[in-house]
């Protein structure tokens, strides 16, 4: 658990409204004798609340974030008063309540807040805060002090608030954008392990533009009640709520929606004939017994794709020994999840809003429509998939981006790239790892499921023989002497020269346990990690302590002498020995 450096944001307004009262009468004469002038509009939601110190336009993103805050229950404004104050610092404590309001004031696991600040007087003061701090906790949104305290009344900085709402949102593409470049010109990786990738995050799907007319975010500048729920609004999709009637004394609790249950997009079935496709005209989902599939518009999914990706994960299980939706994880409501990128508008796309699809595994099949370069890529919560060979015709021939590499049209369908993706989401599922260990038993997986596979399945057959099964080179060769040091370094320092090292040291660490130590391997490796409490939360950024602690678990399903009996069967193999470079 880490001390607290990171939050979620949202936005308020200033003082302004006792100007027009004081002015209300000139006003009204000026209007009466047919001057051009107008009374401003009042500043109202749409349940009738309003407060006396918000001042802004209608037409702002404050405005309509305070009024929305208010609809939507996540704040009533300063208790006792008609104010709001926009202006004032947000602090730990209010930002945690808002986002635990946002959420629907969910219950937390225990009644017992485990921090000496938040004690018996605390809960009866300020029992809402109470509750939403032990929430919030249990989600790993925040987290305490070193010292046992959690500092309710400490301001919040712009940094933490994003993150904390990162956090909320479920880390989506994590491992993506901790390795992206910042848009800030002071937002450094150094910031923070989860707070680089959340401010990146926020950036990127509109919750935040940084500082306005500069290339900064101010990140330990001071997030105001304004800012955050802002913050939040935009996070929501900008939506307008609409003010609830007050139940009576014989009202039934209505069930929690769940988009499922009224979505206009359609339910697509595969017969299972290959030559039997699908093309998306709009957003459109498939649903298995262990994951959904959510397309966007402009795919063609052959006949038989279910089937495929239904023995993949069957298969990603059976060769791991481990479940794609373990009960230890915390799953997230899918449909609170930022999944799209902004469209040619800037507005963000939305469409699964509400969904709530439990423990299944979501799959996103996407369109790079921008021309991006896109890649495939995954987390624990979602699988997302950018896949050369799903491309419809239609879009071949009217997308730019497509139509320009006719080089790459008529690819079959990349099941050793599925499966090395979904296998990412599984295995984090079930517990996080280092650089090294994430994409060697993502390396490792592909292979052995899609070799395991290729008789039974005549796509996954054609997969395998077109792909390039030829191992990338390393920095230096493995041997007994340096195979450890390696596997610690975890290649933190990689040049993009070497791009695709971890992958083969890590593929080939993989192979070797298998080898050693059984086919269960890997779910002893999990259960000692689970029995170690080893854990790397903040993956793509490199920590000694905790590589090492990976490391050590190893050595207790594999022996002390792991590594060196490791990197003398890799020059016994002549495996990892072919040092070089991908370019010159």
């Amino acid at each position: 658990m880490t001390s607290d450096k990171t939050p979620v944001i949202i936005f308020f307004w200033g003082e302004i409204m006792r100007r027009y009262l004081k002015v209300f009468t000139l006003l009204l004469t000026l209007v009466m004798l047919g001057g051009i002038f107008a009374i401003a509009p009042s500043q109202v939601s749409a349940s009738g609340k309003k407060f006396s110190d918000v001042d802004l336009k209608p037409s702002s993103d404050g405005y309509k974030a305070i009024y929305w805050a208010v609809d939507k229950g996540v704040t009533t404004g300063i208790k006792n008063t008609d104010k709001f104050a926009p202006e004032d610092a947000c602090t730990r404590a209010q930002a945690v309540t808002f986002i635990w309001r946002l959420a629907g004031k969910p219950s937390p696991k225990t009644g017992k807040s485990a921090f000496s600040d938040i004690d018996s007087k605390f809960k009866k003061d300020r029992p809402e805060m109470y509750k939403a701090i032990l929430w919030a906790t249990e989600k790993k949104i925040v987290a305490g002090y070193s010292d046992g305290t959690f500092r309710p009344n400490t301001k919040c900085s712009r940094a933490h608030i994003v993150t904390f709402l990162y956090r909320y949102a479920g880390k989506p593409g994590f491992s993506n954008y901790s390795k992206k470049k910042s848009p800030f010109t002071d937002v450094e990786k150094s910031i923070g392990k989860d707070m680089y990738p959340a401010i990146l995050w926020a950036k990127d799907k509109g919750v935040t533009t940084g500082i306005s007319g500069t290339k900064k975010f101010d990140p330990k500048g001071t997030c105001t009640r304004k800012q955050i729920v802002t913050f939040l609004w935009r996070y929501d999709g900008k939506s307008v709520a609409k003010p609830t009637a007050k139940p009576t004394a014989t009202a039934t609790p209505s069930p929690v929606p769940n988009g499922k249950d009224t979505t206009p997009y359609e339910e697509i079935k595969l017969d299972g004939v290959k030559e039997h496709t699908y093309t998306s005209k709009d957003y459109c989902y498939l649903e298995s017994d262990k994951y959904v599939l959510f397309l966007e518009k402009g795919l063609t999914l052959p006949g038989d794709f279910k089937v495929n990706l239904d023995a993949i994960v069957d298969e990603i299980e059976d060769q791991l020994g481990i479940s794609s939706c373990p009960k230890s994880f915390t799953y997230y409501k899918f449909g609170n999840m930022w999944v799209y990128d902004a469209d040619e508008n800037g507005e963000i796309p939305h469409p699964w809003k509400d969904w709530d699809i439990g423990t299944k595994i979501p799959i996103l099949l996407n369109v790079d429509e921008k021309g991006a370069g896109y890649i495939s890529c995954a987390d624990a919560e979602y699988t997302k998939l950018y896949l050369w060979g799903l491309i419809s015709d239609e879009t071949w021939e009217n997308v730019p981006y497509y139509k320009n590499r006719p080089d790459l049209r008529g690819r079959c369908v990349d099941y050793v790239e599925i499966a090395h993706e979904i296998t990412h989401t599984i295995t984090i599922r079930n517990r996080t790892l280092t650089t090294i260990l994430a994409e060697g038993i993502a390396t490792y997986t592909e292979e052995a499921v899609i070799y395991a596979l290729a008789d039974k399945y005549p796509s996954i057959a054609e997969a395998k023989d077109a792909y390039n099964w030829e191992d990338d080179s390393v920095p230096e060769a493995v041997n007994a002497d340096n195979a450890e040091r390696i596997f610690i370094d975890d290649y933190n320092e990689l040049s993009p020269a070497h791009r695709g090292a971890e992958y083969v040291y890590g593929s080939y660490l993989f192979k070797y346990l298998h080898e050693k130590v059984g086919k269960d391997f890997y779910r002893k490796f999990v259960d000692r990690l689970i029995e170690d409490k080893v854990a790397n939360d903040q993956y793509g950024t490199y920590d000694k302590k905790i590589v090492t602690a990976y490391a050590d678990s190893l050595k207790k399903i594999a022996g002390d002498d792991l590594f060196t009996k490791f990197g003398a069967w890799c020059v016994e193999k002549n495996v990892l020995q072919n040092v070089g470079h991908w370019v010159d």
